[in-house]
């Protein structure tokens, strides 16, 4: 009888710790990157920066007349590849996220 509910009761504690540990920020900055206009300038990207990202707005990379700003930080992120990701504008703005190992 207490095997089963020390077995039950460390069941239903993982279980609830899966279910809160589920929030994927690199999934919800995939999807904000993606659904970003086309053609914003950095400001505008700025303004619509979720909390749990950090960017370098200061130092980007400048790649064949691309600037490329690095996220440098996403709260609460399960990317097992460890991906790195920039936001990428041209001279006519936002053109969009890339990623690479």
């Amino acid at each position: 009888m207490i095997y089963r509910r020390i077995f039950g009761g460390t069941i239903l504690f993982l279980a609830l710790i899966s279910s809160v540990g589920c929030k994927n920020n690199y999934n919800e900055m995939v999807k904000w990157a993606g659904e970003l206009e086309h053609g914003l300038d950095v400001e505008d990207v700025k303004l619509f920066q979720p909390d749990y990202l950090e960017i370098d707005w200061e130092d980007p990379e400048v790649i064949d007349g691309e600037k490329r700003y690095y996220i440098t930080n996403i709260d609460w992120n399960w990317d097992a590849l460890g991906m790195s990701n920039y936001l990428v504008f041209t001279d006519e703005g936002y053109v969009g996220r890339d990623s690479h190992k």
